[in-house]
């Protein structure tokens, strides 16, 4: 039985690159195939090397930039550099493989390179071609049916497959106690410990869990929408925003912000947490990876 040989390339973003590395874990685990992941280097080098398991290689490559993208940066100029070198380290992995009699069957990537399908034509590579070859492409969304049934039959074009959530086991279905690993952290971890020992005085499934990941930006208007929201629910809830971020209003509204790490806010409030995200994007992006938080006070409880 010839062993399938996939090609999984990733933007290199948080959350971007842990859902992809579960669903990495649940192919290997379910197919016994072989697994290439292409990143930025800046964000391999954040990677957990602990928990690489059988089937993964990890094949990382320089994008132009040390530590990766950052604020200030031309996000034109960043993009242009991750094509370029991106489509050169795709062709040079797909070629040396081919030589060594050791061909890729498949190329998986994800929704922010949509220019990884022209390089996977160039090569004569099969590959999940979002929008041009199909009648009705198909595409990995990491939702899961009973979740949003509405919307994977929204978009009559495309035939959307919930493969989510994409979460380690331990915080899922407790199948493996040990599977905890996220990935990695792109981002520095918190140091206050604060929201933990408050979280921790909150009885399980009480506390809604609000992210809207790394990339999204919510203006000043529907911020201030959805803490009246949140505030008028009665609940405790738990907000993740991005650092820098400047909020003005009265002590109802901002406090101090801190970064926290997604493994590190999994392991202490996955028992605790309902959970409100935003789950519809495709196959990488945002699932329960958060970075950041910025106190707000629900009733009198601080967060």
């Amino acid at each position: 039985m010839v062993q399938h040989r996939f090609l999984l390339v990733t933007y290199p973003a948080q959350g971007q690159i842990n859902p992809s590395l579960q669903f990495v874990k649940r192919l290997i685990n379910t197919t016994g195939a072989h697994v290439t992941y292409v990143t930025s280097l800046s964000a391999r080098h954040c990677l957990d090397n602990g928990s690489i398991p059988d089937g993964l290689t990890y094949a990382p490559f320089f994008d132009g930039y040390d530590n990766g993208f950052k604020p200030g940066d031309s996000i034109d100029n960043y993009l242009s550099e991750l094509w370029r070198r991106g489509a050169q380290a795709i062709t040079d992995l797909v070629v040396s493989s081919a030589n060594e009699c050791h061909p890729y069957t498949c190329l998986v990537y994800t929704s922010f390179l949509p220019w990884v399908a022209e390089v996977a034509d160039e090569l004569h590579l099969p590959n999940m071609d979002l929008l041009e070859r199909e009648t009705n492409p198909t595409i990995l969304v990491n939702t899961f049916d009973a979740l949003e049934p509405e919307a994977l039959e929204a978009i009559d074009k495309y035939n959307f497959i919930g493969v989510g959530p994409l979460i380690p086991s331990a915080f899922l279905d407790c199948k493996d106690p040990l599977d905890k690993s996220f990935g990695g952290d792109l981002f520095q971890k918190s140091k206050d410990s604060l929201y933990l020992e408050w979280l921790n005085l909150k009885p399980e499934g009480s506390v809604i869990y609000v992210s809207f990941g790394s990339i999204c930006v919510l203006g000043k208007a529907q911020t201030e929408e959805i803490s009246k929201g949140l505030l008028d629910c009665d609940r405790p809830f738990l907000w993740v925003i991005r650092d820098k971020v400047e909020k003005k209003g009265d002590d109802n509204e901002a406090k101090k912000e801190e970064i926290l790490s997604c493994r590190e806010e999994l392991e202490d409030k996955a028992p605790r947490a309902c959970w409100s995200l935003n789950w519809f994007w495709n196959l990488s992006t945002k699932v329960l990876s958060s970075y950041k938080y910025e106190r707000f006070y629900n009733a009198k409880s601080p967060l």
